[in-house]
């Protein structure tokens, strides 16, 4: 029967060298405690923190370095696999438009014609 459900969790880059298409896939997740999923080649590990009810719930998440994920969705047409997928590419497409903002604002400036800002932009580590 298809219902609401939620995960919380972490994830992290995996270096196994496990195929998510093979057969012994969900296997090797109970053997290893955790769940695998290939983002844009990349295999990463994700496991859930807590057993969360989709129909309601309270949560104390403490500080910590790293990313976590919660994810709200039915699962009448997607699973675990492919909803944190898509949450791994969106950390990792946010990462890689993260900018300094001294660096945004000197980018801008640099696009509009102002050498100045240009000259500045050159100098800053990448």
């Amino acid at each position: 029967m298809s219902e609401m459900q939620v995960a919380y969790g972490i994830f992290k880059k995996s270096s196994l060298n496990i195929d998510p298409d093979a057969d012994d896939f969900y296997e090797l997740e109970e053997e290893h405690g955790c769940h695998y999923v290939n983002v844009d080649g990349q295999l990463y590990s994700f496991f859930c923190l807590a057993d969360i009810d989709a129909h309601g719930f309270s949560l104390l998440i403490p500080p910590s370095d790293q990313t976590r994920f919660m994810c709200l969705w039915y699962n009448g047409g997607a699973g675990i696999h492919e909803v944190v997928e898509e949450v791994i590419r969106k950390s990792l497409k946010d990462k890689a438009t993260e900018q300094d903002p001294v660096k945004q604002y000197l980018t801008e400036m640099s696009e509009r014609g102002d050498e100045q800002a240009r000259n500045l932009l050159a100098t800053l580590p990448e």
